[in-house]
């Protein structure tokens, strides 16, 4: 049986599905550490800092720079098809903050009183909401997520998937699973 995208996401969030520990070699010879059973997050970041696990309830609100509304309307219907959580125009639950600072895709998140994506590009700001997806997590229908501080960038420019329409039919629902999967984990091309 085929599961759609929300079953897919609720089942490896929610469930808690465990993954092994393993440090990476990628280029330039940084490592990324994979923090499992906390930390379900594809592709690994540069850098994660977590001190102690305290988990903390994220209040509905989701509030940004203007420029970057078309993402914060995308990460509020993600929100609601998944968790079944409306998010309202407000302070003090997720904040999305322009900085000059960051160019291309690079972001960081910080989760403290809020949670806080920084990023000075529209493809930043995507890429860190994509992370703060992964990293939330639901119980007696409240959102959850982890203390923690992030900082990323792409390793890679070109990050694709290959869509074989020639070979398979896809319905446009599945293809629509195909763009979702994509911006989950922060693959640029479809």
């Amino acid at each position: 049986m085929q599961r759609t995208f929300e079953k897919y996401l609720c089942y490896n969030i929610l469930d808690g599905e465990q993954f092994s520990c393993y440090n990476k070699k990628i280029k330039g010879g940084r490592n990324r550490e994979v923090m499992c059973k906390t930390m379900h997050i594809i592709p690994t970041p540069l850098s994660i800092n977590k001190k102690v696990s305290v988990e903390r309830p994220i209040r509905p609100y989701i509030w940004g720079d203007t420029r970057f509304d078309r993402q914060l309307r995308s990460f509020a219907e993600y929100i609601m098809r998944i968790f079944g959580i409306s998010l309202f125009a407000g302070r003090g639950g997720i904040e999305v903050i322009y900085n000059e600072k960051f160019t291309g895709e690079e972001y960081s998140v910080s989760v403290r009183e809020c949670v806080c994506v920084s990023a000075g590009t529209e493809r930043g700001i995507a890429c860190g909401l994509a992370t703060v997806l992964q990293l939330f997590q639901k119980k007696n229908g409240t959102l959850y997520i982890d203390e923690v501080e992030i900082k990323d960038r792409p390793v890679s420019g070109y990050r694709g998937l290959m869509l074989d329409l020639a070979r398979k039919r896809h319905t446009v629902d599945q293809i629509k699973t195909y763009i979702d999967i994509c911006f989950y984990f922060k693959i640029k091309y479809l």
